[in-house]
């Protein structure tokens, strides 16, 4: 029984002992990490600082601008007809000449050759009059038979021209009636856009209002982080949303110049039409008193035969009457091709082919693509301090175009009139783009130089902390205390930015560091004098 004891017990014994002493090295091995990990969170945060200096800046306005066509042309028809072709997309490239649209010609074709036949008959009926100049009283019975169903003709031609006068401009005043209602559904549109915007001001205004709260209130520890997340949230939407009220604006604003551009349109058409109308009535008429003059002509040829010398001249006015009809409808029957007037690119194209095209109706947009300009909007301040042909660098922004490329301008205008939304004035900057790598439409940066050269106080662009609309910078004294301070930037130049107020010469940012700054924390790096006691780590 006494074996058995010692049998089992000593093993036990030895592997209690063992046990123990494990847990004993785990015991120092914790505590002795735990001093390490307090050393570490009392050790100064190394980190990179500059010194604050003047620097010389080069007196430039900077900003976004819109790059926009010298030359825009809307392509329409000169009269009513079914588009059978059109011979371009968006975005395709044309040289001036090139065939755009073609308009159905058979109804002209049609025409053609009835003026054609009426020319014909005109010359049939000079040459008739001259041999009947020596026939017999026949021939001139017969001329007088002619000269009447000419005068019958033409007063059939004439009330056929009075009608379809009265059809075209109705059909004008029509045109103007629908652009003039696009109008003022544009205008009523930029209102509702304009309503929606203030209530977007608002709403952004005050999102960043109660989050400027909370974070003050967070810093005093009585509201938890994830409640300042959340308004932050709030506020991103309410600026989004802002952003989208303001695109609807300016939608709404293009959409109203269009329509206004239309009706302008709409009347220089009912304008054309009317001077249209009034030329053929004026020719349908002369018509009518050609052929009443050609007819008292061949009565008068039964009394004194040699009379027929006056309505020979009269039906050789009558062959000229009709070559020139014959002549505008051989005109009209070019235009039923239309042509490049200069070379561009298609922005826009409204119709397709079976569609009817009426007079001065748009059918594309060509643009000019050899003589661009940038529009850029700036204050009144800016726009004091230029001068017309002020040069210029113009930036693209899109990868896709060839970002960072830069090209050459040279201001060419300030609109002296402000947008009554933005309160800006649009300075009009022409660029030097041999390589055609900018397209209207596009988004570029551009930096107007003033020309001065001017001193800032200035700090590298790293050393500036962005977050929502304030800008802080880590500013360090001589024992390696930070101050989260905040400051007002003003422009970047190569790699520096201007600091307007918030920082003197000589102070110490800090440049670099593996984790953000906080206020009141301590750093280390070379010139700050180390606190008492401590020490590299172990």
């Amino acid at each position: 029984m006494i074996k058995r004891i010692l049998f089992i017990g000593i093993p036990l014994l030895v592997v209690g002992l063992a046990v123990g002493s494990r847990l004993n090295e785990v015991k120092k091995t914790g505590e002795e990490l735990k001093k390490q990990a307090e050393g570490r969170k009392n050790r100064a945060a190394p980190v990179d600082l500059v010194t604050v200096q003047e620097r010389i800046f080069e007196d430039a306005i900077e900003g976004t601008a819109t790059v926009e066509s010298g030359l825009t042309t809307p392509i329409a028809s000169r009269f009513n007809g079914q588009i059978i072709s059109v011979a371009v997309q968006e975005g395709d490239r044309v040289k001036a000449g090139d065939l755009l649209v073609r308009i159905d010609p058979r109804e002209l074709t049609g025409d053609r050759a009835a003026k054609a036949s009426n020319v014909a008959q005109a010359q049939g009926r000079l040459a008739e009059a001259k041999v009947s100049a020596s026939s017999n009283r026949t021939s001139i019975e017969s001329t007088i038979l002619q000269a009447k169903a000419n005068v019958a003709s033409a007063k059939a031609n004439l009330n056929q021209v009075q009608k379809t006068a009265e059809a075209r401009i109705a059909s004008g005043r029509a045109d103007v009636r629908v652009a003039q209602a696009r109008v003022d559904t544009a205008k009523a549109n930029i209102t509702n856009a304009e309503k929606s915007l203030q209530a977007s001001d608002v709403a952004l205004k005050t999102a960043r209002t109660r989050l400027d709260r909370l974070k003050k209130l967070l810093e005093s520890g009585y509201v938890p982080q994830q409640q300042v997340d959340d308004q932050e949230l709030v506020a991103e939407n309410a600026d989004r949303n802002r952003e989208v009220s303001a695109g609807q604006l300016t939608t709404a604003q293009l959409a109203l110049e269009s329509s206004k551009a239309e009706l302008g349109a709409s009347e220089s058409q009912l304008e054309i039409i009317k001077r249209q109308v009034e030329s053929d009535l004026v020719a349908a008429q002369s018509r009518v008193e050609l052929a009443e003059a050609s007819l008292q002509a061949a009565i008068a040829a039964r009394a004194n035969i040699d009379a027929y010398d006056s309505n020979i001249q009269a039906l050789e006015a009558g062959v000229s009457a009709a070559r020139g009809e014959l002549g505008q409808t051989e005109s009209r029957l070019q235009d039923t091709e239309i042509r490049a007037p200069f070379s561009g690119a298609v922005t826009q194209r409204l119709l397709s082919p079976g569609a009817v095209a009426g007079p001065g109706q748009t059918i594309l947009t060509l643009q000019s693509v050899d003589d661009l300009f940038v529009t850029l909007p700036i204050s009144a301040e800016e726009a004091a301090r230029l001068t017309i042909g002020d040069e210029a660098v113009v930036q693209m922004e899109s990868a896709a175009q060839g970002k960072g490329t830069k090209l050459l301008g040279k201001l060419v205008s300030i609109n002296p009139s402000a947008d009554l939304v933005t309160r800006k004035n649009l300075a009009r900057i022409r660029v030097i783009d041999p390589a055609k790598t900018l397209s209207p439409g596009m988004f570029v940066k551009v930096r107007l130089s003033v020309g001065a050269k001017v001193r800032v106080i200035a700090v590298p662009t790293d050393a500036v902390t962005k977050s929502g609309e304030k800008t802080t910078v880590s500013v360090a004294d001589e024992q390696g205390g930070i101050e989260v301070r905040p400051v007002s930037t003003g422009q970047t130049q190569n790699g520096f930015v201007e600091i307007v107020s918030g920082l003197n010469p000589g102070e110490k940012v800090v440049s670099l560091s593996y984790t953000k700054p906080k206020d009141g924390q301590k750093v280390s790096a070379p010139g700050i004098k180390k606190p008492e006691g401590q020490g590299s780590a172990k």
